[in-house]
């Protein structure tokens, strides 16, 4: 037994568990009992339960308290629950104390912040692997298993009421020092080891279910800084992941981070989404662009942008993807579809998770207004792609374009016709401006006049700015991929001409130009090594490009539009 004046030395599994009873024993009231007195001991014994104070298997963070202080907590729950049904004692402020005792008690780590042996992936900031096996790191796992406890208790059909208060009480109390934790209010002030263990747990998925869901909760009740000051640096770790992220990774580590913002972006409370109103008020979510080259650095500074830019063209992608994917340049057609099915495979689940998250934040009423000036705005500064000329050095780069157009396509799918209106395009308020646009038969002044004559005082509907949203999206996309796709065959061709001219001029030389053979094999060496790498880029722009289940969906959209035209035309 462990007495009051037991020393300070960690407690032994075997000595703890003679302190509490048993998890099946059930204490039953004697006869000379008070009522009072049998609920406070059924309550002890609901508390020690939860707190980890009793059981088979003890938490770690209970381990590792010592034998006096663990008799110290048994006696403060003894005492208070019986002031509890004697009304002098806040049920609430008791937990409070209960749980803040015990995690103020747990010991510092002497392997604090070292490296961890199992790394997430390299795409992770290194404090997520570093924060394990820290205080932080006991404390958090601490709390996350009194959730687990909890979740068990209620599971529990025998409840008494004064019982099921508890529970809800400790569950809100809880949730509140977790928040608190969260937010650095329980450490020295820093967010950075509580929001990567977080993220570490989402992303290991060893979280309770409704886990993040109560812990929204709690926080938007909380105050209006408290979903922000805990979640946003979560949000940081996992945009910072997604810039280091690739597509290239045999494990796809890339759906990881993407995953755990889908997570958090699912969550509704009494139909609003708490992540997506925290999103879209981010400085990164839409920030002015500052350079000239607005349409290339909204793909690097937004927050969504690191995301959409994942791609396998090594302009904009992997410069290592074609190597990755193809070893040699001469690759048999059948055996070439075989690699492009698994290439395809992790773009579409890729472009499937980002349009989870943004179909989340669009259907979210708060935050579905700046969600749309979000894609407006990657056509708007993005307009110039489609031309014959533009420079790619300003504009978002192919791979970021098709997946966009391929998000866009999953947003606009299911839009019927009966839902579009014919003339969004010259609505005062239309997202994309065509008034520059080319008119057939028409000038400046008979446009002018002719708009004039129409009614624009109908609403803008999502239906609709999505549909011609996606129809910009599919003019810069395709013209840009497919242009460049045949410039690639050209610059192929273009070297396979220039080979053979220089391999038929090095056939000339006589046995006294050794010089001139030399320099000549240089050259064929360096041509074909430069004919290997366009070719092998060529093979992932075929992948991404020539892809039957993309080109299926783009001739979906093109019909609708063909039936917009024709309605137009002749409505009847």
């Amino acid at each position: 037994m462990v007495s009051p004046t037991s020393s300070g030395d960690s407690v032994k599994p075997v000595d703890a568990k003679k302190l509490r009873p048993s998890d099946g024993e059930v204490e039953a009231a004697p006869v000379d009992q008070t009522d009072d007195e049998y609920k406070a001991g059924r309550l002890r014994s609901l508390v020690q339960r939860l707190l980890g104070l009793t059981g088979k298997d003890l938490p770690s963070a209970i381990l590792s308290l010592s034998d006096e202080r663990i008799s110290s907590l048994l006696d403060q729950i003894n005492q208070a629950t019986k002031e509890i049904f004697a009304q002098q004692s806040d049920t609430d402020a008791f937990l409070d104390d209960q749980i803040l005792t015990i995690i103020c008690d747990i010991p510092r780590s002497e392997t604090a912040m070292e490296e961890s042996e199992g790394r997430l992936s390299p795409m992770f900031d290194s404090i997520v692997d570093r924060v394990v096996g820290t205080q932080e790191d006991r404390v958090f796992t601490y709390l996350l298993g009194c959730y687990s406890r909890l979740e068990m208790e209620l599971g529990n059909v025998w409840l008494e009421p004064y019982e099921a208060e508890c529970l809800s009480r400790f569950k809100v109390r809880l949730l509140t020092q977790k928040l608190a934790f969260l937010r650095g209010f329980l450490t020295d002030g820093s967010t950075d080891v509580p929001s990567a263990l977080l993220l570490r747990a989402m992303v290991m998925i060893s979280l309770p279910d409704n886990y993040l869901s109560d812990l929204l909760t709690v926080a938007v009740e909380t105050d209006e800084t408290a979903v922000a000051d805990a979640f946003n640096p979560v949000l940081d770790l996992i945009t910072q992941a997604a810039t280091r992220a690739s597509l290239i990774d045999r494990n796809e580590d890339f759906r990881l981070p993407l995953r755990s913002l889908l997570d958090l972006c699912s969550v509704k409370i009494d139909n609003k989404r708490p992540i997506c109103n925290l999103l879209v008020n981010r400085s990164d979510w839409l920030p002015t662009p500052v350079t000239t080259a607005a349409g290339r650095e909204l793909t690097r500074v937004t927050f969504l942008g690191p995301f959409i830019s994942l791609s396998l063209l090594p302009d904009d992608g992997d410069v290592e993807a074609p190597e990755r994917f193809f070893e040699a340049d001469d690759i048999p057609k059948e055996s070439r579809q075989f690699v492009y099915s698994s290439m395809r495979n992790m773009l579409q689940s890729l472009r499937s998770d980002v349009h989870k998250v943004l179909h989340a934040i669009l259907a979210n009423a708060d935050s579905r207004e700046k969600a749309i000036e979000f894609l407006a705005s990657i056509i708007k500064y993005n307009e110039k792609k489609s031309q014959l000329q533009a420079d790619g050095s300003k504009l978002a780069s192919d791979g970021f374009m098709l997946n966009f157009l391929a998000i866009m396509y999953e947003l606009s799918a299911k839009v019927g016709l009966d839902k579009v209106h014919p003339l969004y395009p010259f609505h005062p308020e239309c997202r994309v401006n065509v008034a520059q646009e080319t008119k057939l038969k028409l000038s400046s002044e008979q446009y002018d006049a002719f708009i004039k004559t129409l009614d624009l005082s109908f609403e803008r509907k999502f239906p609709t700015e999505c549909f011609f949203l996606t129809m910009h999206a599919q003019h810069e996309a395709i013209s840009a991929g497919l242009g460049n796709f045949s410039n690639l065959q050209r610059h192929i061709s273009e070297v396979d001409r220039r080979y053979k001219l220089q391999e038929q001029e090095a056939e000339n030389f006589g046995p006294d130009q050794q010089q001139q053979k030399v320099r000549a094999a240089a050259k064929l060496a360096q041509m074909l090594k430069l004919r290997s790498t366009l070719v092998k880029k060529q093979y992932c722009m075929e992948a991404t490009l020539i892809d039957d289940g993309f080109l299926s969906r783009a001739l979906q959209f093109c019909s609708k539009q063909l039936a917009i035209l024709i309605n137009a035309v002749n409505p009847d």
